[in-house]
C-alpha cells in the first residue's frame, strides 16, 4: 500500500529533515540512541503527503534500516484507506514488513480482520486468517449479516483487487458456499472486469428464471456487460456495449432471444445510438433501432416505443444562426400502425439553415429549409410523396417606453416550392406566403420585503397573414395550443399549414415570488375574423373564438404543481393536464391527471381520461416501499400497477420490485406480470454508501 509506505518511511526524520520539509512528526518524547537510533514515543501523530500515522511508540535503526512501531497503531490516507494494528516490523528499506491482529479497511466501507498482515514487494499486502465485510457490528459478540472468511487475502494496490484464498461465504455466521478461487475489486476500484449483482425474475409469459450478468473492462472509457438470462420459457443473451471518445460517445444494447413464445424462429433487438463533435462545431448523431417483432420489447421489458427510427442528424448553432441536416427510417409496432404500415411516412428528411442579422433597430433572420417524404404505397393519396424546397425571411423590431410600455413588431415572408406524387389531389406548386403582427405588454411589479414582488404582464397582439395555394398537409396535423404558441404568428408545428387572415391575441399573465414559494398564472385566448377550417375541433382553436387557455405553476418548498386546461365558451373543459408532486424527508409522492376529448381526426375517437400516482417512503432506517398506478377513470379499471419494496444498510441492498399491465383495449391481450428479486453486497467497487442507512448502535 503507498500509502502505508509513505508514512512509515516518515519515521526517518533525519533524511526527510533535509527534503524540503514535507513531513511532520509530533510526540510527547523524542530522542536519539546511540546516534543512529530514533525513538518517538508518547501519543506520536506522523503526517506525510494526506497520509496520518498514530501510534504508541516508533523506533527506527538505522544502521540496519529497519522500523519498529508499537500501537495501538493507526495508518489513514486521503483515499480513505486506513489501516489497524497492534504492532508492525518493516525492513528492506522499508519495502517489506509484517503488522500482528491488523485490520484493513479501504474506502471507509470493507474491513478486512488478520491475525498478521504482511507487506510485499512495496505493492501486494497479505492477510492470513482473514475475514472481511461491510458490515458494522455494535459489540464484539454480533455476526456481521455477511462476511468472507478465506485463509489467506492478497490486496494488489496497482490493479485494485482482492484475491481470496480458500474463501467461505457466511451469513449471519452460517457457511452457505465455498470458493476456492475468488477475486473481487476493491473499494477503491471504479471499473473491474467480473460477475455483478444476479437478480432473479419471472415474468407471466416467461417464467421464473435468472439474470446474471458480467462486467467486462475493455480499458478506461469502454466496456462490454453480457447478461445471460436463463428462464423456463427462455433462453436469452442480452448486451450492452459502451465507449466514450474524446470527441464522442457510443452507447450500443441488444439481445438474443429462444423461447416458447415465438417456436419457429429466434427472436432479437438491437438499439444503438452514438454522438460525435466534429470539426467546425458540429454535431454528429446516430441512431439505429432493430426488432425481429413487434411484441419482443414488451414481453422482455426491453422498451416501450410505438415505432422504431434510424436516424442521422448533423446540426451546429451559435449566436448568428444555426444548420440541421437529418434523414430518418421509420418502422411501425402497433397493430393498427402495422395494418397502413406502406401508407405512413416510411423515410423523412429535412434540412434547415438559418442566419441572423441585427440591422437598424430591429433583427433579421433569414434561411432555407428542404423536406421530403416517402411512403412504400403507391396507391393514389394513401401513397403520397411530397418533396419542398423554401426559403424566408423575418424582422423583428422591439422597443420599451418610459412607462414600460413594450412594443413588438414582427414580419414574415415565405416562398417554396412543392413537388407532390402518388396523389391527384395535388400537383407540383409554389407557394408564398406574408404575415405581420404588433404586439404591445405592459409590465406591472411591487416589490416586497425579502426579495418578494409580484408581476401582473397584461398582453394584446393582432396579426395578419396570407397565403396562396394549398399543399399537402404533412407536418401539422396534429396541434397542441399552450403558451408558447399563444402570442405567435402561426399555431401550427410545421410549416404546411399558416394560420390565414386576422387575428388578434389576448394574454394575462402573473407571477409572485414569496419567501418559499413561486406562483405563476397564464390566461389567454385567440379571436379570428374568419374560422380557420385546418383546426380540428378537438385542437381548442376551431372557430372565430379559440379555446380559453389557463395555466398554473406552483413552486412551494417541497411542493410543485403545473396544469394546463383549455376552457370552451360553455365554460366545459376540453383537455385538461396536470402534474404534482411532493417531496418529504423519507417520502414522496407525484401523481398526473389527463383529460382529452375525443378526436377521431387526431386518432382519439374516445375520451382520454385518467390519473397515475406514484410513492415512496421509508419505513424505518432500512427499509423503502414504493408503489404506483395508473387507473382509467373512463372504463372504470387500472391499466398498469407497480410495487417496490427494498432493504438497504450500508453492506448489502435486497430488492424486490412487482409490475402488471392490463391491456383492456386489446380483448386478445392478456394481462401481464413480471417480478424481479435482486440482492447487491456493498463494499466493492467505488460506489459511496448512503450514510443514512447505516446501521446505528445503542448505549
Amino acid at each position: 500500500m503507498r500509502a502505508w509506505l509513505a508514512a512509515l518511511t516518515i519515521a526517518t526524520w533525519p533524511v526527510l529533515a533535509e527534503a524540503q520539509g514535507t513531513a511532520a512528526l509530533v510526540a510527547d518524547t523524542v530522542y536519539l540512541q546511540e546516534n543512529d537510533i530514533l525513538v518517538a514515543e508518547g501519543d506520536v501523530q506522523v503526517s506525510y503527503e494526506g497520509t496520518l500515522l498514530s501510534a504508541s511508540r516508533i523506533t527506527y535503526d538505522q544502521s540496519a534500516n529497519t522500523l519498529a512501531i508499537e500501537g495501538p497503531l493507526t495508518l489513514t490516507d486521503e483515499d480513505g484507506t486506513i489501516l489497524l494494528a497492534d504492532s508492525a516490523a518493516l525492513e528492506d528499506e522499508l519495502r517489506e514488513g509484517i503488522l500482528t491482529s491488523a485490520r484493513l479497511v479501504l474506502n471507509r466501507q470493507l474491513q478486512l480482520a488478520a491475525t498478521e498482515i504482511a507487506r510485499v514487494d512495496d505493492r501486494y499486502t497479505q492477510l492470513s486468517n482473514t475475514v472481511a465485510s461491510s458490515c458494522d457490528v455494535c459489540n464484539d459478540s454480533d455476526r456481521p449479516l455477511w462476511e468472507i472468511r478465506a485463509r489467506r487475502v492478497i490486496y494488489d494496490e496497482v490493479e485494485e483487487q482482492l484475491y481470496f484464498d480458500r474463501a467461505q461465504f457466511r451469513i449471519m455466521g452460517v457457511p452457505v458456499a465455498y470458493i476456492p478461487r475468488l477475486r473481487l475489486p476493491s473499494a477503491n476500484n471504479e471499473r473491474s472486469t467480473g460477475l455483478l449483482s444476479p437478480r432473479l425474475v419471472f415474468n407471466s409469459d416467461l417464467g421464473f428464471g435468472a439474470k446474471i450478468p458480467y462486467f467486462i473492462a475493455l480499458g478506461p472509457y469502454a466496456d462490454l456487460t453480457l447478461t445471460p438470462y436463463i428462464a423456463s420459457g427462455t433462453r436469452t443473451l442480452e448486451a450492452r456495449y459502451r465507449q466514450n471518445f474524446t470527441f464522442g460517445a457510443v452507447n450500443v444494447a441488444g439481445a438474443f432471444s429462444d423461447d416458447d413464445i415465438v417456436t419457429d424462429d429466434q427472436r432479437s433487438y438491437l438499439f444503438a445510438d452514438a454522438a460525435f463533435t466534429l470539426p467546425r462545431d458540429l454535431l454528429l448523431e446516430i441512431e439505429i433501432q432493430n426488432v425481429s417483432d413487434r411484441d419482443y420489447l414488451g414481453d422482455y421489458d426491453y422498451a416501450s416505443v410505438p415505432l422504431l427510427r434510424d436516424r442521422a442528424k448533423l446540426s451546429t448553432a451559435g449566436r448568428d444562426g444555426m444548420f440541421r441536416a437529418e434523414v430518418a427510417n421509420y418502422t411501425p409496432l402497433r397493430s393498427d400502425d402495422i395494418a397502413i404500415a406502406d401508407q405512413l411516412p416510411s423515410v423523412v428528411a429535412d434540412a434547415y439553415i438559418e442566419r441572423r442579422a441585427d440591422i437598424g433597430p430591429g433583427q433579421l433572420t433569414f434561411g432555407l429549409d428542404a423536406s421530403a417524404i416517402e411512403r412504400e404505397s403507391s396507391a393514389d393519396a394513401l401513397g403520397r410523396d411530397v418533396a419542398e424546397l423554401g426559403t424566408f425571411a423575418e424582422y423583428r423590431t422591439r422597443r420599451t417606453f418610459a412607462s414600460g410600455l413594450v412594443l413588438s413588431n414582427q414580419a414574415r415572408v415565405t416562398a417554396g416550392v412543392y413537388k407532390v406524387g402518388d396523389d391527384s389531389g395535388f400537383d407540383d406548386v409554389a407557394r408564398s406566403s406574408a404575415a405581420v403582427s404588433t404586439e404591445l405588454r405592459l409590465p406591472l411589479q411591487k416589490s416586497g420585503p425579502g426579495g418578494s414582488y409580484h408581476l401582473l404582464e397584461p398582453v394584446i397582439g393582432v396579426a395578419w397573414s396570407e397565403s396562396d395555394d394549398a399543399v399537402p398537409n404533412e407536418d401539422s396535423n396534429l396541434v397542441e395550443f399552450d403558451e408558447g404558441n399563444l402570442l405567435a404568428l402561426s399555431r401550427f408545428p410545421g410549416d404546411d399549414r399558416i394560420e390565414q387572415g386576422v387575428t388578434a391575441n389576448i394574454g394575462l399573465g402573473y407571477t409572485g415570488r414569496f419567501e418559499d414559494a413561486e406562483l405563476g398564472l397564464t390566461m389567454g385566448r385567440v379571436f379570428r375574423h374568419d374560422a380557420d377550417a385546418d383546426f380540428f375541433p378537438g385542437s381548442g382553436l376551431d372557430g372565430t373564438a379559440s379555446d380559453w387557455l389557463t395555466s398554473v405553476s406552483l413552486d412551494w418548498a417541497s411542493f410543485d404543481l403545473g396544469a394546463r386546461a383549455l376552457i370552451d365558451t360553455g365554460f366545459d373543459a376540453t383537455k385538461v393536464e396536470a402534474l404534482a408532486g411532493y417531496s418529504g424527508e423519507g417520502y414522496g409522492l407525484s401523481g398526473t391527471y389527463l383529460y382529452l376529448d375525443a378526436e377521431p381526426l387526431e386518432n382519439r375517437p374516445d375520451d382520454t381520461h385518467e390519473i397515475s400516482l406514484a410513492g415512496n417512503t421509508r419505513l424505518g432506517r432500512h427499509w423503502t416501499v414504493s408503489a404506483g398506478g395508473r387507473y382509467d377513470i373512463d372504463t372504470d379499471g387500472i391499466d398498469q400497477a407497480t410495487f417496490g419494496l427494498s432493504y438497504q444498510t450500508e453492506c448489502i441492498v435486497i430488492g424486490l420490485d412487482a409490475s402488471r399491465t392490463y391491456y383492456r383495449n386489446d380483448d386478445d391481450e392478456d394481462p401481464t406480470s413480471s417480478i424481479t428479486f435482486a440482492v447487491e453486497l456493498l463494499g466493492f467497487g467505488s460506489d459511496a454508501v448512503d450514510e443514512s442507512y447505516r446501521t446505528q448502535c445503542r448505549g
